[in-house]
């Protein structure tokens, strides 16, 4: 469905980051956690293990569909694009981590390539300012 995304509202665009910022830092917060204090009890091992997983995939999840919406509707979402340039320090722990470095990867290079597009159009926006 998010490979169908056009004219998201920029709100919305805000939001998705927002909801992955919030996911992200939950996530690195609790693997943070269980290496400063590893759990004593089997029990304590095995909840924190599942926290770990859910909130990995749903961490995925959210990148999978940022990826999706920019390989396939790039063009036709100019705010999400401004929001995750805006945005990009909240990627940066996830670089480095194993399930999360392919899918960052794929964004940066959507990014990079449109923020070249951006920095053209704005240069020929200035050209035209100036000659009007």
């Amino acid at each position: 469905m998010s490979s169908k995304f056009r004219s998201l509202h920029p709100y919305v665009a805000q939001r998705l980051v927002s909801l992955f910022e919030t996911l992200g830092k939950r996530y690195l917060k609790l693997l943070q956690n269980v290496d400063e204090h590893p759990p004593e009890q089997d029990q304590e091992i095995e909840l924190k293990a599942q926290d770990i997983a859910v909130l990995e995939e749903v961490v995925r999840m959210v990148l999978e569909i940022l990826n999706s919406t920019l390989s396939n509707q790039l063009s036709q979402n100019r705010h999400l694009v401004y929001t995750l340039l805006y945005k990009k320090d909240s990627l940066q722990p996830f670089r480095s981590q194993e399930a999360t470095q392919d899918l960052v990867a794929n964004l940066d290079t959507v990014r990079i390539d449109d923020y070249k597009y951006i920095k053209l159009f704005m240069k020929i926006f200035k050209i035209f300012h100036f000659i009007l």
